[in-house]
């Protein structure tokens, strides 16, 4: 009993760094949209989507927008993978982002797709980015500006890519890290047990050992992130281990990428996620809860 009462000081005290750390990295990585309305004109904000229509229609007003397919496209034996450092980059570039810039993320879903950006310009060695709370919803309901229309031109960016390669996993990885590393499945519970696959999975389950953190769960009813506590809580497992995280196409992975790493994890996306992991017979599948 006595040594259990030991060390409570020491585990109090590697709770609260990590609280304090993750209040730190949530004023750079996390932005409302009192604050975007009251921010710098030089900031450049980027609705990220799939459709041009749906930004011509509405989007925050001098905001640019950011075609989701360039970024993570898909094919008939990819799904939302990373294209080459180059495409990446000069994806970016073309909507004016350069080194010095700061910019802003936001989507009209759910906040999967800013997500797949923060993680990208993470992935190109751009630090400056953060995502709107709440997405496009969170702007429309404090009645800040709309704007319509086509996307306006604006000077080419300049960025100077730094590859990170540590935060991208592949299969084999995977694989030899199983023992070594948590893993978080995003996905949901008919996902995750197997008995609803999903699209294009062709043997339903979840990488062995690892745990089910639906990406929903990091959100309010409103859209909002949940407050930085219960974030902590819901990644207590991880904290102190290096994490993998995965989906079924990296989406949703991307947005437990940026929890983990607003909440200063040490953190790295399976980029293939289960499409790829199902597709390959070599590797085993875990099914049930």
């Amino acid at each position: 009993m006595t040594l259990r009462f030991k060390y409570w000081p020491l585990i109090v005290l590697m709770l609260l760094s990590v609280q304090v750390q993750a209040q730190q990295n949530a004023k750079t990585f996390l932005v409302s949209a009192v604050e975007l309305s009251e921010s710098d004109p030089s900031v450049i904000v980027l609705h990220v989507g799939t459709s041009s229509d749906e930004f011509t229609s509405q989007h925050i007003r001098g905001a640019r927008f950011l075609d989701l397919n360039r970024i993570a496209p898909s094919s008939e034996t990819t799904q939302r993978d990373l294209p080459a450092v180059d495409s990446l980059v000069a994806a970016f570039e073309q909507v004016g982002v350069s080194d010095q810039s700061r910019v802003v993320l936001y989507d009209t879903g759910n906040g999967l797709s800013a997500a797949r950006a923060f993680f990208t310009l993470d992935i190109i060695g751009f630090g400056n980015a953060a995502l709107l709370d709440g997405g496009f919803a969170a702007w429309a309901s404090g009645a800040f500006p709309i704007g319509t229309g086509p996307s306006p031109s604006v000077f080419q960016g300049s960025i100077t890519a730094q590859f990170n390669p540590d935060l991208v996993r592949t299969a084999s990885q995977v694989q030899e890290e199983l023992s070594s590393h948590y893993l978080i499945d995003a996905r949901s519970a008919g996902e995750y047990s197997g008995e609803t696959p999903g699209n294009t999975i062709t043997r339903g389950g979840h990488i062995p050992g690892a745990a089910r953190l639906d990406s929903s769960s990091h959100l309010q009813e409103d859209g909002l992130f949940k407050p930085l506590e219960a974030l902590v809580e819901l990644y207590k497992d991880a904290d102190g281990k290096p994490t993998i995280v995965y989906c079924r196409t990296g989406m949703k992975a991307s947005q437990s990428y940026f929890v983990a790493r607003m909440l200063g994890l040490d953190v790295a996306m399976y980029d293939g996620s289960f499409f790829d992991w199902s597709n390959q017979t070599e590797y085993d599948v875990e099914k049930g809860n």
